[in-house]
């Protein structure tokens, strides 16, 4: 199965700078986004992600540098799904169910 590799950007409002990198999934990857609107800076989105591998459906609320996100994911098991930002961040994952394996490069 091949792989696709997309911006972030491209998922992106124009005049959102939440944050930028790529993401990487097997199989084509469909991806929906929807502004919500914000309050001054801070903007809110939705975002879902379908391909052969499975679907995530997630929310992230944020502004440039700063931005937190949440959401379900169901992939299939083995599936690899990989993501680089463009800038530093910090992070921390919480998982009700399931399983995964996250590697730092």
């Amino acid at each position: 199965m091949s792989r696709a590799t997309r911006r972030i950007s491209e998922v992106m409002p124009d005049d959102a700078a939440l944050f930028d990198g790529e993401f990487e999934m097997e199989g084509e990857i469909a991806v929906r986004s929807r502004d919500l609107g914000g309050a001054g800076d801070l903007r809110r989105m939705e975002f879902e992600l379908r391909s052969e591998g499975g679907h995530a459906s997630y929310t992230v609320l944020g502004r440039e540098h700063f931005y937190a996100d949440w959401g379900t994911y169901d992939f299939r098991r083995g599936l690899v799904y990989s993501a680089r930002l463009d800038q530093p961040f910090v992070e921390m994952h919480f998982q009700l169910a399931g399983s995964a394996h996250a590697a730092q490069s």
